[in-house]
């Protein structure tokens, strides 16, 4: 039913705010975020039925983040005795989050795989930190997830992915939109990766 559509986004958010979030937000808050439409009854109801219709199985369906927490894990472990990537593993990490969960902001982007969501995302934040250029290391086995990455950012057969990062770079350097998200990010906690991110968008256009 098209009224339950509220409920179903804001009971769904709920549920991935306990995976997800640090700070867990109160299930208050999403009511009031719903302008009390949608009752503290109603989200817990639709979230037991959410979950029952998935028999509380999150982890059979890999998602964006998924691909991407592979992605990183790959790389983290291949460069783990580099000293500069270690001292920007915590920047990388929530800087690739941060990217990634922009593109579920962008209605653009439905339907893209998510594995390809994760490979711009990731390839971006490395070219933010700039160090994009590991992925042409040999120091790695060419079999990994990193060697994938460059030849389907170089294959013109790929263009899903350079679209991919063009959305995400046209939101870095567009008006902020989402100015709670943006915020959330910019705290010390999340070492302001969206004020860098930012920034490095903009003086790139400056650059050209």
């Amino acid at each position: 039913k098209v009224e339950n559509l509220q409920l179903l986004g804001i009971s769904s958010l709920f549920i991935a705010s306990k995976f997800f979030e640090k700070n867990l937000p109160s299930i208050k808050s999403f009511e009031f975020q719903t302008e009390n439409f949608c009752k503290i009854s109603k989200i817990k109801k639709f979230e037991f039925r959410i979950l029952n219709i998935l028999n509380f199985n999150l982890f059979n369906f890999p998602t964006s983040f998924y691909f991407l927490s592979r992605l990183l894990n790959d790389f983290l472990s291949t460069f783990s005795s580099n000293p500069a990537i270690s001292s920007l593993k915590e920047k990388l990490i929530f800087l690739s989050h941060y990217l990634i969960e922009s593109t579920l902001l962008n209605n653009k982007l439905i339907g893209q795989l998510p594995s390809n969501l994760a490979i711009a995302s990731f390839y971006l934040a490395l070219k933010i930190l700039n160090i994009d250029f590991l992925l042409t290391s040999k120091s790695f086995n060419f079999n990994t997830n990193l060697f994938n990455i460059q030849n389907k950012i170089n294959n013109s057969n790929f263009i899903q992915i350079k679209s991919i990062i063009l959305e995400i770079f046209n939101y870095l350097i567009n008006k902020i939109i989402h100015k709670e998200f943006f915020k959330k990010y910019a705290s010390s906690f999340f070492l302001k990766v969206s004020i860098i991110a930012r920034f490095w968008s903009k003086d790139l256009v400056l650059k050209k």
